[in-house]
């Protein structure tokens, strides 16, 4: 009997396509595309999980539809699959299928009344060119579809390059399972200050990796692999304790108040421990909980908007500040702000840079410095290169700042020097 999907019984499920795979791929063309949505938590936001499985069968129930002469299924969670079988211009096909899984999902779903449009991202490989078992071209599928989720590219078809890439993420992760023990990470420290007086008022924690043979790394190439190796949850902890550690150093030595702000992962959502390790650090450094600040990414907030007000919460409630980080670019919108236990907003760069030239970011800035004044939030803007920059935002009421204006992100031996020359010294907004 031929197995179906047990949720879509209209649909093959996973074991059928692995036993095809297994029984044709070495004697047959196949192409096999995976599906999967985009955005399916944005979807859950505004839909609950009834709206979230709604958009999941409804986007089976377009592929069959549109599909229907070739063997469609249902892969795993919101995953979906295409099978090409024994066609002499399999190539051509499978072209023709993505053209028409694209062109299908312009057409909305309708969910609990609403219209949604579908977001897909496809992974393409082809039998017997990227594999001969199901191991094998099922992997390479997995990972051209990443390609496409991790490039914002609709579809991404399996080949030297996508090849080139997996074995170098690969390499990556497992240095980074050693990077921890053979200390190869350190933390910077990058300088935020009030507008308009320029007055410290503490330090954001940035992560930087000594990678050997390649010098120091930004975060931006390697944090998403420990996201999803799992490895970031460690290196979350590394970095609280270091961070408090180093404000316990500089606030002793200048005699001052400043806060540390570190990144938590959209990892910590689901892990509670993570608060309990916060509370351990904070014990064992022997510093106020006030000194830290935990930051969290709008875009990390919206996959969990439940999950992270939860968390949030417990770090006010230990005395700890909370902030949003690059807010402007997730699926939040100003009014849920009321919802999370925040201390502050902090206002991605990309609005920065563009200040002077558009006026939809300036619109921007100011409707979230009045809302987020209005609930008694702090503004932060980061990412200020310029006095102009500098002097604009202070007009507008931003009230705090980071950026190569104020300085650069310093390793602490270097900053102990630069707050010695500058804490008393520096730029002034005007």
């Amino acid at each position: 009997m031929i197995a179906k999907a047990e949720h879509l019984p209209s649909l093959f499920d996973r074991r059928w396509l692995i036993d095809a795979l297994d029984r044709r791929a070495t004697d047959a063309r196949l192409g096999l595309v995976l599906f999967k949505i985009n955005g399916l938590s944005a979807i859950e936001d505004l839909h609950g999980l009834s709206g979230r499985d709604r958009a999941i069968a409804g986007l089976g129930e377009r592929l069959a539809e549109r599909l229907h002469e070739i063997a469609i299924g249902h892969f795993f969670a919101d995953e979906f699959f295409a099978l090409v079988d024994g066609e002499a211009d399999v190539d051509l096909k499978v072209r023709q299928i993505v053209d028409r899984a694209m062109a299908a999902m312009m057409l909305p779903i309708d969910i609990a009344g609403h219209p949604v449009r579908i977001d897909l991202r496809m992974g393409v490989v082809l039998a017997p060119d990227h594999g001969a078992s199901a191991e094998e071209l099922l992997s390479r599928a997995i990972t051209s579809l990443n390609v496409a989720a991790r490039h914002h590219l609709a579809v991404a078809y399996f080949d030297e390059d996508v090849s080139r890439t997996a074995q170098d993420r690969a390499a990556i992760n497992g240095e980074l399972r050693n990077a921890l023990e053979r200390g190869e990470f350190e933390i910077f420290l990058q300088p935020k200050a009030k507008l308009p007086g320029n007055e410290l008022v503490g330090f954001e924690a940035l992560l930087r990796w000594h990678r050997p043979g390649h010098g120091l790394v930004a975060p931006a190439s390697f944090i998403p692999l420990a996201e999803e190796s799992g490895l970031i949850r460690e290196i979350d902890v590394w970095v609280v304790e270091r961070a408090c550690a180093a404000i316990k150093r500089i606030n002793t030595a200048f005699g001052t108040d400043f806060t540390v702000s570190v990144n938590a992962s959209a990892n910590e959502l689901d892990a509670s421990t993570y608060v309990l390790t916060v509370r351990d650090v904070l014990r064992d450094s022997g510093i106020p909980p006030h000194w830290l600040e935990i930051e969290m990414t709008e875009t990390t907030i919206a996959e969990d908007m439940l999950a992270a007000s939860a968390l949030l919460a417990e770090f006010r409630t230990m005395g700890v500040k909370v902030s949003i980080d690059d807010f402007g670019m997730g699926y939040s919108s100003l009014h849920r702000l009321r919802h999370f236990p925040v201390s502050g907003l902090k206002i991605d760069r990309s609005f920065v840079c563009e200040l002077a030239m558009s006026k939809i970011a300036r619109v921007i800035i100011r409707a979230t410095i009045e809302l987020g004044h209005a609930l008694g939030l702090q503004i932060i803007a980061e990412g200020v290169e310029t006095a102009a920059q500098a002097a604009d935002l202070a007009s507008l009421g931003v009230d705090v700042y980071q950026g190569y204006y104020l300085s650069r992100a310093l390793p602490e031996s270097e900053l102990f020097l630069w707050l010695q020359d500058k804490l008393y010294r520096l730029p002034t907004a005007t």
